[in-house]
């Protein structure tokens, strides 16, 4: 039997303008995911921090022996902070795995264009070597993913302490 071919093989025409174009598309792609990631980040970490404001305002008295005064109120606030925060971790790192594949595209194109990664590395020596060395970082987060991941691990940290604490 014969297959059918659902999608002819897409390849690149050597115009560079093509190139350019594609470029254009993966860094602005790349910026988008961006800023949805740190408009999601922003609305996370500001539930996370009103979550930690409000259990320390309502349920936490650090003048009596018994600092915890409603236990089952604050483990229920606590289990909430920890899935938000471990959910935090989890799209911010999605977040950065699509941020880095579309700067990993644009790199790819970029190099291909003839001139480019000349003008693109301009009077930044270090990025020059990286980019002879043709190394392209295809498993890391970008460096504010990583943080915003840590951050939110600190959440989710602090929650299950106080949680331990219970």
């Amino acid at each position: 039997m014969s297959q059918k071919q659902i999608q002819p093989q897409y390849r690149l025409s050597e115009d560079p303008k093509n190139y350019l174009e594609l470029w254009k598309y993966f860094t602005d792609d790349a910026t988008q995911i961006k800023d949805k990631m740190w408009t999601m980040a922003t609305w996370l970490y500001t539930g996370l921090t009103g979550l930690l404001g409000f259990i320390v305002n309502n349920f936490i008295n650090f003048d009596s022996d018994n600092w915890i005064t409603k236990p089952e109120l604050t483990a229920i606030a606590c289990a909430a902070g920890i899935l938000l925060g471990c959910y935090a971790m989890y799209m911010i790192y999605q977040y950065g795995r699509h941020i880095r594949s579309g700067w990993n595209r644009a790199d790819y194109l970029r190099k291909r264009i003839e001139g480019f990664s000349e003008i693109w590395c301009l009077g930044n020596k270090e990025d020059i070597e990286k980019d002879i060395s043709g190394d392209t970082n295809f498993t890391n987060l970008p460096p504010v993913a990583r943080r915003l991941v840590v951050l939110a691990g600190a959440y989710t940290i602090v929650f299950v302490g106080m949680l331990v604490f219970v």
